[in-house]
């Protein structure tokens, strides 16, 4: 599992790569520009303000939980649920 935390930035990008069978965890960060390259199995995104999240293909399911004023662009094969997306 990767995870990227508390991540906190007005200007600079943070970048990770990550291998084909590698789970990612992005939480608590704060006006922050953030780019996964690979293809991960899967995410888990929650408690961003403020943030750009842009990762590669996703191979298995997305879960994106409290976050607030973000722009996400991703792709996965499942179907994306953001019921509590669309309701912040």
């Amino acid at each position: 599992v990767i995870v990227m935390k508390e991540l906190q930035s007005d200007s600079d990008a943070f970048t990770s790569s990550v291998d084909d069978s590698r789970n990612v965890v992005v939480k608590n960060c704060k006006n922050a520009i953030i780019k996964l390259q690979g293809c991960a199995g899967s995410m888990h995104v929650m408690d961003l303000d403020s943030c750009t999240l842009r990762a590669d293909p996703i191979k298995g399911s997305v879960l994106i939980e409290r976050c607030k004023d973000c722009t996400i662009i991703l792709a996965e094969h499942q179907v994306l649920k953001i019921i509590s997306f669309l309701l912040l």
